[in-house]
């Protein structure tokens, strides 16, 4: 089934339109935006929790294996200074 099969949720918020209320620029907003940093929030918990270190997130990262089309994108090392101030490198297709 393709197409929109059912009302938006969001069509119940107040002062939404789903015609010029969504995000124009998807990769920039979200994958070069929101998206990492809330993924480095999410990171600092889970280390501060005891739940991964960096060292073994970054670990993984490297030895995780991307396919033949993604092999090209493949996200470069999470540093002290992206840490510091909440930002993890590279490009929009790397941080996807």
């Amino acid at each position: 089934m393709f197409g929109v099969i059912s009302p938006s949720p969001p069509d119940d918020l107040i002062n939404f339109d789903a015609t010029a209320s969504l995000s124009e620029d998807v990769m920039q907003d979200y994958f070069e935006g929101v998206c990492p940093v809330i993924s480095m929030v999410i990171l600092k918990e889970a280390s501060n929790l005891k739940l991964i270190t960096f060292a073994v997130f970054q670990e993984r990262t490297e030895n995780f294996s991307y396919g033949e089309l993604d092999v090209s994108n493949k996200p470069p090392p999470i540093q002290v200074k992206h840490l510091n101030n909440d930002r993890i490198n590279g490009s929009a297709a790397q941080k996807f």
